[in-house]
């Protein structure tokens, strides 16, 4: 039975409406090796008459947030199996939704066909597609990751390599310094971006309010506009990543003074209002008790349901625990709606600003399971009374196209 939406009142989400970069990396373990490899050197300044001037697209700045929905859950899981065929795609370095269209940004060297990628498209999903010619080919990105498992690193040092479409380069976060990343990559320079960051002191995990590699949940975490919490890890495509809500903003995270992430994901904001968040490695651990220490590991991963009893580990709360009352409902503020949410509308506030991302979980003895991440809150009404709204892990799964770390 549908219900009546309730008029919302002023809530815990911050609304962000800037520029969301959606970048795939992928990260590499790396070992000791041999020999650099090197690239053939291409013209930087590419200049294609079919397919334009290689290099950043301006229209960037005007991002359309909800431009990326279709008008229900049926087009939006079909836009989105589209988008991941379009990834798949030799030659396709990234997918984004930019200005009401599907923007394809391809390799220099890749010889990509628009007619061929709009016969993949499934017919719910009808947005425009245009390709978008990078500076960086396919060579360079496979040189670059096969010279960096080559390095030879020591103790804390870690160096991932991938692309960045915001800035058309090569993206390379690591603890090394930018000119032997240049040396040991054998790409032009002038294709690369590094991120230098510090290692952790002494390799050892401080706490959840300056959380180092490898990431938990529950930790908090910042940008240049907003604190928020990480939640549980996940993995796809081969690759670990950590999740956070969508409204948390774009740009680098870090926790404390150390790198939590080097970019975001973020389709379909704010119809689902949540985030991948990636570069760096993440555990399937979370932080899990009313000090900034304690940790337990995820053993297993699933959806909330009507009365049963579930935690919020976000790093302000630390622990808050709360009874589901209801699924499958919708919160709105200035940002928009967000769908497929369940609540907890109980006495009492069950979150605080900067837990925003952070885990829902069910206590399972020394362990936790994953049911969930924190939205929004509004409140108090009548009686004492708040909403608490979170994202289920099955919504969480299938808009980033990943699974929960579970051990």
């Amino acid at each position: 039975m549908r219900q009546q939406r309730q008029t919302p009142l002023p809530s815990t989400r911050r609304p962000h409406r800037g520029l969301i970069v959606p970048v795939t990396v992928l990260c590499i373990l790396l070992t000791a090796g041999s020999a650099t490899a090197t690239a053939t050197p291409g013209q930087f300044a590419l200049q294609d008459a079919a397919r334009g001037e290689c290099g950043p697209i301006e229209a960037q700045s005007a991002f359309a947030d909800r431009a990326t929905t279709g008008s229900d859950a049926q087009s939006n899981l079909q836009l989105e199996k589209y988008m991941s065929t379009l990834s798949d795609t030799v030659g396709v370095l990234q997918v984004d939704l930019l200005d009401g269209e599907l923007a394809v940004y391809v390799a220099r060297d890749a010889d990509v066909d628009l007619q061929a990628l709009e016969a993949l498209r499934p017919g719910a999903a009808d947005m425009a597609l245009a390709l978008h010619p990078s500076c960086v080919s396919s060579a360079d990105i496979v040189v670059a990751k096969a010279n960096a498992a080559k390095a030879r690193l020591h103790g804390d040092e870690f160096i991932t390599v991938g692309y960045s479409q915001q800035i058309d380069r090569i993206l390379v976060t690591t603890t090394l310094d930018q000119q032997t990343v240049f040396d040991l990559l054998g790409v032009d320079p002038d294709l690369i971006s590094v991120a230098t960051i510090e290692p952790s002191p002494d390799g050892g995990r401080l706490s959840r309010t300056a959380d180092v590699t490898p990431h938990y949940g529950g930790a908090q975490i910042h940008n240049s506009d907003s604190y928020c919490s990480s939640g549980f890890s996940v993995t796809g495509s081969g690759e670990d990543f950590s999740i956070t809500a969508g409204h948390c903003g774009s740009g680098y995270f870090y926790s404390g003074p150390y790198t939590f992430s080097a970019f975001v994901y973020r389709p379909n904001y704010p119809t689902v209002d949540i985030e991948r968040l990636g570069a760096l490695t993440y555990d399937n651990r979370t932080y899990a008790a009313n000090d900034n220490t304690t940790t337990k590991a995820v053993t297993n991963s699933g959806n909330p349901g009507n009365g049963y009893t579930y935690c919020n580990l976000g790093y302000v709360s630390r622990r808050v625990c709360f009874t589901q009352t209801s699924s499958g409902q919708e919160f709105c503020d200035a940002a928009g709606c967000t769908d497929y949410l369940s609540v907890s509308s109980t006495v009492g506030s069950k979150g605080q600003h900067g837990d925003s991302g952070g885990p829902i979980a069910i206590e399972i003895g020394s362990n936790v399971g994953a049911r969930g991440s924190v939205v929004a809150q509004e409140g108090p009404f009548y009686g004492g009374y708040y909403n608490f709204y979170y994202h289920i892990m099955s919504t969480i799964q299938s808009t980033l196209g990943v699974t929960t770390q579970t051990s």
